[in-house]
């Protein structure tokens, strides 16, 4: 477990805390599991005080995520899309030096700026929303139930 020294000298465990405001936004939900943990991990490297500088690379985030080497760079794009994260300095790499892209989480203060959060306005994308709604239907039917004559059906193995 990580530890880290508070203002007076006592000693204290470092922790990721996600609010109940944020889980509940439209962008939050959107995400998928490995973008929520991609999130977790880069949240795990803010300290209050490092918001522009948090550091994570394609290749740490895939070692991290236990995922292929090629599919963080759209975990992180899925981020910026959502408005949960901005570029402050695009890494790069070559022969001679690596520099990972340095992150700004917008729910944070950035250079005595007030929180963006632009996760909070984010919408889903209307030409998309019709392939969304037959994935609800589907999922509510399916945890509704079908109607009791039909569950009844296909307990008997009758098709309805």
């Amino acid at each position: 477990m990580r530890t880290y020294t508070k203002s007076k000298g006592r000693k204290g465990e470092h922790f990721v805390m996600l609010h109940d405001w944020l889980l509940d936004t439209p962008a939050f939900r959107s995400l998928c599991c490995s973008s929520r943990s991609l999130l977790v991990e880069l949240y795990i490297r803010y300290f209050g005080w490092n918001n522009g500088e948090i550091s994570l690379s394609v290749r740490e985030a895939a070692a991290l995520l236990n995922v292929g080497r090629n599919r963080p760079t759209g975990l992180f794009r899925e981020l910026q899309d959502r408005g949960f994260i901005r570029i402050s300095k695009k890494g790069s790499y070559d022969q001679k030096t690596r520099h990972a892209t340095t992150w700004i989480l917008t729910e944070f203060r950035h250079n005595d700026q007030t929180p963006t959060k632009d996760f909070m306005s984010w919408r889903p994308d209307p030409s998309k929303e019709g392939d969304a709604n037959q994935v609800k239907k589907k999922i509510t039917q399916f945890i509704a139930g079908p109607a009791t004559g039909d569950r009844q059906a296909r307990r008997e193995g009758l098709s309805v």
